[in-house]
């Protein structure tokens, strides 16, 4: 039979890793995200990120999910029917579960807000 098991189960090892890295790269889990899903995003930044989205990620993405989509038991924000002002002051004072922003900006709320309404 085989003299060197332990050779043909490492080269196995090896092979299958492979294929499971295409399979996954093919299968990408964030391919089912639809363009109307994702975030719009403004011109980036001199450091290459927008403020307004780094700001959503660092405030919002944790409990709304990084398109808005909801999660944990936390509401979606996509298709919301909350003005502006609305969402402003949400963010600014909090609603039922949610803990208000009283650190933020006028400004970085007022982006904010603009961001929310366009998922």
């Amino acid at each position: 039979m085989i003299e060197k098991p332990h050779i043909f189960f490492f080269v196995l090892l090896i092979a299958a890793s492979i294929i499971f890295g295409v399979y996954l790269k093919k299968n990408n889990p964030q391919s089912h995200i639809s363009a109307h899903q994702k975030p719009a995003s403004q011109p980036n930044s001199p450091h290459g990120t927008d403020p307004t989205i780094a700001l959503y990620a660092k405030n919002c993405a944790g409990c709304h999910g990084a398109v808005g989509q909801g999660m944990d038991g936390n509401p979606s924000l996509q298709n919301i029917q909350l003005d502006k002002a609305e969402i402003m002051k949400t963010i600014r004072n909090g609603r039922n579960k949610m803990k208000p922003f009283p650190k933020l900006t006028d400004q970085d709320i007022s982006q904010l807000a603009d961001l929310i309404s366009r998922f």
